[in-house]
Formats: C-alpha cells, sequence, structure tokens
C-alpha cells in the first residue's frame, strides 16, 4: 500500500474508534470536541510524504477545530528541518476553498532543530475524506519540490444550521 492509503486509513480508523460510547451524551460531546481548539502543545501529527529524496523540511500539522462543510477551519502546519532553510510553501485540496491570503508563504527557518508555524485556513465543500497538498521549495528556478500529503475528515453540515 502507498503511505497515501496508509495515512487515510489510520485517520478513518481513529475517528472511527472515537464515536464509541453513550449515544446519550455523543451529541453533546461531538459538538464540544468540533467547538474546541487545538491547545497550543496539542499533539503534532506528521504529514505523509510524497515525494521521493530528501525532503527541504519535515511537516507536521494540527487541526483546530474539525472541519465541517461550508465553516471555515484552521490548519497550523508546523515545518522543522536539521539545517538553516527559506522555503515557499502552496497548499491545495480538492473539495476544500483554501484561504488565498493562506494557501501561499514564504517560511524560513533561521535556526536549525527549531520549528516554524504557518497557519492555514480553508473552508470544506463536501463531506468525507480529502486531502491537503502541501508543497515546498526553495523558491528558486528549478528547485526540487518536496510534496505532503494532510488527510482530513470533513463532517457534514448540521441540520438547519
Amino acid at each position: 500500500m502507498n503511505n497515501r492509503l496508509v495515512a487515510m486509513l489510520v485517520v478513518a480508523l481513529v475517528i472511527a474508534g472515537c464515536g464509541k460510547g453513550k449515544q446519550a451524551d455523543s451529541v453533546a460531546d461531538a459538538e464540544a470536541a468540533a467547538k474546541a481548539p487545538a491547545a497550543a502543545g496539542a499533539d503534532v501529527v506528521a504529514a505523509v510524504l510524497q515525494s521521493p529524496g530528501t525532503p527541504i523540511a519535515k511537516l507536521g500539522f494540527v487541526i483546530a477545530t474539525r472541519p465541517v462543510v461550508g465553516t471555515q477551519s484552521g490548519l497550523r502546519l508546523d515545518f522543522s528541518a536539521p539545517e538553516p532553510a527559506a522555503m515557499l510553501v502552496v497548499a491545495e485540496g480538492d473539495g476544500l476553498a483554501i484561504d488565498p491570503a493562506t494557501a501561499r508563504a514564504n517560511v524560513t527557518l533561521v535556526t536549525a532543530g527549531t520549528t516554524v508555524s504557518h497557519q492555514l485556513r480553508f473552508t470544506p465543500q463536501r463531506e468525507g475524506l480529502t486531502e491537503i497538498t502541501v508543497r515546498l521549495n526553495s523558491g528558486e528556478a528549478d528547485s526540487p519540490v518536496t510534496t505532503y500529503a494532510i488527510p482530513v475528515l470533513v463532517a457534514k453540515a448540521a441540520a438547519g444550521g
């Protein structure tokens, strides 16, 4: 199996496992979880590397709120590298309207081993499993591109909402 499929299956299994419990409390718990932002020290999930070769940087992410169709969501992208690096970051997604102001960014890792974050905003257009593709390169002509995939599970909009 390829990395993308494995990542999507893992996300689906984790989310499916989170749905077990008392039915009476599930609606209130789901609404609270969907609105709760990720804590500053929340666990960062590694994005799935899609390109061959040595990546320009490692990419991790934290989804701030559970994505819901038609509602803007936030995604924190965390970049780290063993050496200082300057890179152009470009994000796109199928079935996701990514805010143009956050879809492209110049990110600079000044000190080796540190992490630099970028906030990405997007609005899901349909329910289900999709992904955000993030491409990194030095911004120079013909520089190698590192591509990552981030699986995103989108919930349907609440009825009457």
